[in-house]
């Protein structure tokens, strides 16, 4: 069995790897990880596909009861498989359906680190174990002490019947990450920036395949236009009504064709009202993010945000239009649409109605039966938030009916 650990957004992580993979009855899900059944699926490819899989590994081991010792030999031993090496090793510890657990195991992680390191020199094996003030450790620490290709990064996942042993076989790769955000020659700080891990996301939630036509009908800086790309979508269509962020993304763009070289693009500037005079084309799947209302200072009076509001719900209405009309039948769009922030909650849009008036069918982007509660919005859609935005996201999938 594989396991993945999710990212910050547990919804957002498990609905993209369902979108992707598929669910199966024996499917595990929590907060923190998911643990599945699926054939010839390399960890690399999940965690390089999946923007919400920080880490990918497979299940050695399981205890139907917690005991230190038990779990101290099972470490041992599959370090000393090899007995010429010089293991490094880590403990990482998730709650997978069992939070008193795993904040116990956590607690005992080093004391378990240090028993496994001792019991490694009784048997002539010199090892270094490798610890962080986190419960889990990060991609980032995982990679700088080569735990996956010199040693190990265990995964103990505290599960409501037992305790699931993984080992770590790939990371997600955030100096990548970080260099498609911070390396592009264009960031449109200005307009708000989409975070491409997000952009990754919305594409995979599209269900688009690689011989499909991708739409972004909002595209700014290229941020899902470039992700597309990298994910093998052949033929992907971006437009903005600004001209400057046409501009943008073509510079974005031009600077990954290393990358993406199988990729056609097209670019135009043009309103989503316009666009099925503009492009020449009905496509397969549309994503992206809309326009979210003027900047917000956070201390916006109820009066003033139903304003936005307002506004934001006259502009969808002819927007979304254009949008559906170039849209195949049983096409799906993924959108992130605005949430206003207020103390103790979200201020969220009336958009079901809207978008199913003009023709769209709402998806449910979990399936009931997985039972994962939080992070589902009014309107069907998933939250997105980073604590120091003023607008969170309400990420809605949709089909055209």
């Amino acid at each position: 069995m594989m396991y993945t650990i999710l990212g910050t957004h547990p919804s957002l992580s498990i609905a993209e790897q369902i979108s992707v993979l598929g669910t199966r009855t024996n499917d595990r899900y929590s907060k923190e990880i998911s643990m599945f059944n699926v054939e010839n699926i390399p960890a690399l490819y999940l965690v390089d596909h999946l923007a919400g899989v920080i880490k990918a590994g497979v299940i050695v081991d399981n205890l139907s009861v917690w005991n230190q010792e038990f779990l101290v030999q099972i470490l041992i031993g599959l370090l000393s498989s090899n007995p010429e090496a010089r293991p490094i090793f880590g403990i990482s510890v998730y709650d997978g359906g069992d939070k008193a657990l795993a904040k116990k195991i956590a607690m005992e992680r080093d004391r378990i680190g240090i028993a496994v390191k001792r019991g490694l020199k009784e048997l002539g094996i010199a090892s270094r174990y490798a610890s962080s003030k986190d419960a889990g450790l990060s991609s980032a620490f995982v990679t700088t002490n080569n735990l996956v290709d010199d040693g190990a990064d265990f995964c103990v996942m505290a599960m409501p019947d037992g305790i699931a042993v993984g080992m770590t076989q790939a990371v997600q790769d955030f100096k990548a990450w970080g260099d498609r955000d911070y390396g592009r020659p264009v960031r449109d700080t200005g307009s708000g920036m989409l975070p491409p891990k997000l952009a990754r996301i919305l594409v995979n939630l599209s269900g688009v395949q690689a011989n499909g036509i991708l739409l972004d009908p909002f595209c700014g800086s290229g941020t899902v236009l470039m992700e597309a790309a990298l994910l093998g979508i052949k033929h992907i269509i971006g437009t903005d009504l600004s001209p400057k962020a046409v501009a943008d993304s073509k510079k974005n763009l031009d600077w990954m064709k290393a990358w993406t070289s199988q990729t056609k693009f097209e670019l135009k500037a043009c309103s989503a009202e316009e666009l099925s005079t503009s492009i020449d084309a009905q496509v397969d799947a549309v994503a992206g993010e809309t326009y979210l209302g003027p900047p917000q200072s956070g201390r916006e009076t109820p009066v003033r945000i139903q304003q936005i509001i307002d506004d934001l719900m006259t502009r969808y209405a002819t927007m979304f239009v254009g949008v559906h009309k170039v849209m195949k039948p049983g096409a799906k769009a993924v959108i992130a649409f605005p949430a206003v922030k207020i103390h103790g909650g979200h201020v969220y849009l009336p958009l079901k109605a809207l978008l199913e008036k003009i023709g769209f069918e709402i998806q449910k982007p979990i399936p009931d039966e997985i039972g994962l509660k939080g992070g589902i919005t009014p309107n069907g859609g998933l939250l997105y938030e980073r604590e120091n935005q003023k607008v969170a996201r309400d990420i809605i999938v949709m089909r055209r009916s």
